[in-house]
């Protein structure tokens, strides 16, 4: 959903030196960040007022009173969502008479329970990090995400980042709407222009109504330009790296790391007036990209070869860059009229997209991108110092190719060994062609007073796609175990599919302060209508030329969903506060949404393949039947008559107190419920129609698997239903201590540790298969973060993050065949030889120290101009933890895949003037 305007704010209560609280002061908040300078509202009855839809940025506040002296608190410093409590005491005096005080930033929300964790643009520009929103969230407590990034390596693919077990559930907005793809599950970001934002808020708790997901929100804060002209300039060059392969890596059957060639990042942004107090701009470009060397990738044709990859005994080479260029106004078209909007354009091109270790160079896919942008306009009004309105649009735009690399031979054909886990000879995924955009639309209405702010709004997202499938060498991938021919997955390419969705969502949420206890109370309303277009699709090696009809009758999902949380002022100075929340929210969806039931889907089928003549060529007669009925056409799939939308509940507890001026600590336990599980059942196929077979267990030691032997009639006979399982369970829990703040005029700091586990009870299923394993309790293992930033003398100063993960879960599977089992009436059945969640099956704990050391240069002149020179050491231990392995049971079963990249230098220059 797209949604609302910053809740940063302003809040307090105003009273005489009695203690007696003071109506109808004039409160007036000014900064440099506001286009118009100034806002003013007053104290209600209680004394008590509130300013919200503030920009970050530093603010005074003057509160005026006739018969009292004028009193201005100046250094306020606003982030983003963030309510700050400043509570003034004013005194008799002449009206003249003016009383400036000066004091510490308010560091614990008190109104609010969102845990949330900013990184301000000085922050940034501070810190040793890969520059992207992903990048920037994995060094914060309590954040996971699905990849590693070493100076920016991981910056060039986007990465799902998770929080207290959430499943990717990633919203990112951009000035508090959202802007991101309807593609696939509808998470699929833009690689944002780092250069565009002035700060990045990270929410991973309690997040309230106006929002319909409970993973993590991130919230970026746009830079608007200002009343003076203000310029930027970056470049920073990666190349220099050690060497931390060794000989336990090599006998364990690495024989390649991973590490970089180069990383480059160049960035120019400027922003000023085009007219004082009225309208603003701010443009920005940037180019970035890098190339890497994928260990335990390489040709098995050596004719193949690159010049570029010949430099590296044909290694492979990920080669990657990105170029974007964001232009922002600012209009402030009347005292109470504020119109912002920018249009950010993309390039980014992958040379070798889907390169892995284990995967031979010419079967990855250039990516080229045709066209991406994301562009937005919204419109402000507070109509009065009671009332605000916000209007809005925005939309994401992608379209993008993956083809065939120039190398690859005319007669080749995607084979992989399941066995080995390698891939070579093609892309298995053949030509592949993907545009569509979704645009969001937004309405709020904000009731504020002193004590009270009621906020209401309306949301309506539409998207579409356009995907194309075209000829896959041969419509075929060969697949081998061990080296022997086993079996080929044909296909029913060329396809076309037409997906989409069509989205509203209706919130309304309260904010009620009484004496030192805040209530936020909310409740929305969700409403999702997946569709699929007309299409049609040409005949291929395996299938005719097919027809498909528009379909407009899937479900619609409608979800209600309440919101509450508390926050206890305890001792009423803003110092401490206790938070309780709980909060139901729904699963992220996207047009696969619609894929699900689109008959002009992709569809494989796997076949057992006998190679009679040896020549390595699936031909048709070496090919066996297939295994479902009415192939080339998706196998039909139904909605459940009650499905809807997968849920999950959140409950969080936690205590935050400022422990020193400007530092503050919390404590907080959390905990995350799943229910109403996605799940299928095929209702012509049931449990009572395997039979079990006992077969060794390749391990040896004299064991024994059960496996399930589905029934002759039943192969190929599909009726799948979605539905809703009651039974079905997944459930996260536990605790985070973290801290934030400055030391000193000159020191941050910032870190955590957080300790959880997740569980898991998934055994309603058809397939008796997958029953082994279904329950599990993961152990709880620690995550720890720790980073900052320190000013020496002489203008030096040096910063770094320190993380430390659990290493990935490394279950170990074994696939039964006929080989094995030549009675068997599936093609293969995948077996889970032991419980995914013991501590010894996961991968290395990862340890990663980044470090900066830097120099200010003054350059003179006018206004404050100066470089940064800047040296980094990315991963400076130089640790090498094994990030993947073989997870396939057979002769390279553990054997690694890919390590940590080794110590990575890196050269830097930062501009401000």
């Amino acid at each position: 959903s797209g949604w609302a305007q910053s809740a940063t704010s302003i809040t307090g209560t105003v009273r005489d030196d009695s203690g007696a609280v003071l109506p109808g002061v004039t409160v007036e908040v000014a900064s440099p960040a506001l286009i118009e300078q100034t806002r003013t509202t007053a104290t209600n009855e209680g004394g008590q007022y509130r300013i919200i839809d503030l920009r970050p940025g530093a603010y005074t506040i003057t509160f005026t009173l006739p018969g009292f002296n004028t009193v201005k608190r100046e250094g306020v410093t606003l982030t983003t969502d963030f309510t700050a409590q400043v509570n003034i005491e004013m005194k008799v005096g002449a009206i003249e008479e003016t009383l400036t005080v000066t004091g510490y930033s308010p560091v614990v929300d008190v109104q609010n329970a969102q845990v949330q964790q900013q990184i301000t643009r000085e922050t940034l520009d501070l810190l040793p990090t890969g520059r992207s929103a992903w990048s920037l969230a994995k060094i914060l407590p309590g954040i996971t995400s699905t990849g590693t990034d070493v100076g920016g390596s991981g910056g060039f693919q986007s990465l799902t980042v998770n929080v207290h077990g959430s499943k990717g559930d990633n919203v990112y907005q951009i000035d508090g709407m959202t802007v991101q793809s309807g593609i696939g599950n509808g998470t699929a970001p833009q690689y944002y222009n780092d250069g565009q934002f002035e700060e990045y808020t990270y929410t991973t708790s309690a997040i309230p109504a106006e929002v319909a997901y409970g993973g993590v929100r991130v919230q970026m804060t746009s830079r608007d330009g200002g009343n003076q002209f203000k310029g930027y300039g970056l470049a920073q060059y990666a190349k220099w790296q050690s060497d931390n392969y060794n000989s336990t890596l090599a006998a364990a059957g690495l024989r390649t790391p991973d590490s970089t060639i180069k990383i480059f990042d160049t960035q120019a942004s400027l922003g000023g007036p085009i007219k004082r107090d009225q309208l603003w701009f701010f443009v920005t470009n940037r180019y970035n990209g890098g190339e890497f060397l994928i260990g335990n990738s390489s040709y098995r044709d050596r004719s193949q070869c690159t010049d570029l990859e010949r430099k590296y005994d044909c290694q492979g080479v990920d080669d990657n860059w990105i170029e974007s260029a964001v232009g922002r106004l600012t209009y402030q078209a009347t005292p109470k009229n504020k119109i912002a909007g920018f249009y950010s354009w993309e390039n980014k091109f992958r040379g070798h997209r889907e390169i892995a270790a284990g995967v031979s160079p010419e079967a990855t896919t250039p990516q080229v991108t045709n066209l991406s942008y994301s562009a937005q306009v919204k419109w402000t009004a507070p109509l009065s110092d009671r009332f605000l309105v916000d209007v809005g649009v925005s939309q994401y735009y992608l379209n993008y190719d993956f083809k065939y690399q120039d190398n690859v031979l005319p007669d080749a054909v995607a084979k992989t060994d399941l066995t080995l886990q390698t891939t070579w000879g093609a892309r298995p995924g053949g030509f592949f062609r993907r545009g569509g955009y979704k645009r969001y639309h937004m309405a709020n209405l904000s009731y504020i007073t002193g004590s009270h702010t009621l906020k209401a709004g309306v949301q309506y997202n539409h998207a579409t796609e356009y995907s194309f499938y075209d000829v896959r060498r041969g419509h075929v991938v060969q697949q081998y175990r061990n080296g022997v021919p086993a079996s080929v997955l044909v296909d029913n390419t060329p396809v076309n599919n037409k997906p989409g969705h069509d989205e509203a969502g209706a919130f309304i949420q309260d904010s009620w302060t009484i004496n030192r206890l805040t209530i936020n109370t909310g409740v929305r309303y969700d409403w999702f209508h997946p569709w699929v277009d007309e299409q049609v699709a040409e005949a291929g090696r395996w299938v005719p030329e097919r027809k498909f009809a528009a379909i407009t009758n899937l479900l619609a999902f409608t979800n209600i969903s309440p919101r509450l949380s508390g926050v206890w002022d305890v001792f009423g100075d803003g110092k401490t506060a206790v938070k309780a929340n709980f909060g139901q929210y729904i699963a992220i969806q996207g047009n696969t949404a619609a894929d699900n039931y689109n008959p002009s889907g992709v569809f494989t089928n796997q076949r057992t393949w006998t190679d009679r003549n040896g020549d390595d060529i699936a031909q048709n007669d070496e090919i066996g039947p297939s295994t479902v009925s009415n192939f080339g056409i998706r196998a039909p799939r139904f909605q459940g008559a009650d499905l809807g939308r997968p849920k999950n509940y959140e409950f969080s507890g936690s205590l935050q107190r400022e422990v020193l001026p400007r530092l503050q600590v919390g404590v907080g336990f959390f905990r995350r419920t799943f229910l109403d599980i996605a799940a299928q059942d095929n209702t012509l196929v049931g449990p009572g129609d395997y039979t079990p077979l006992e077969i060794a267990d390749p391990r040896g030691g004299g064991r024994s698997i059960t496996i399930y032997n589905l029934s002759p009639a039943r192969l190929g006979q599909t009726n799948p239903v979605d539905f809703n399982s009651k039974e079905n369970r997944e459930w996260w829990n536990g605790v985070e201590v973290s801290g934030n703040g400055r030391i000193g005029d000159s020191g941050r700091i910032y870190g955590g540790v957080t300790m959880g586990a997740g569980s898991q009870n998934l055994c309603e299923v058809d397939d008796p298969n997958l029953l082994r394993y279904c329950e599990r309790a993961a152990e709880w293992l620690p995550q720890y973060k720790v980073g900052g930033s320190l000013n020496l003398p002489w203008g030096i100063y040096t910063s770094g993050t320190f993380s430390s993960f659990p290493g990935a879960v490394m279950p170990i599977t074994y696939v039964v065949n006929r080989t094995v089992v030549p009675t068997l009436t599936q093609t293969s059945i995948t077996v889970r030889l032991d419980d995914p969640s013991r501590p010894d099956r996961y991968a290395d704990r990862q340890n990663q120290l980044d470090l900066r050391f830097a120099k200010r240069i003054p350059l003179g002149g006018k206004g404050n101009r100066y470089v940064n020179a800047q040296f980094d050491l990315f991963n400076a231990l130089n640790v090498a933890p094994i990030l993947s392995a073989v997870t396939s049971w057979g002769p390279t079963v553990y054997q690694p895949r890919t390590i940590m990249q080794g110590r990575l230098a890196q050269l830097g220059l930062q501009l401000y003037f």
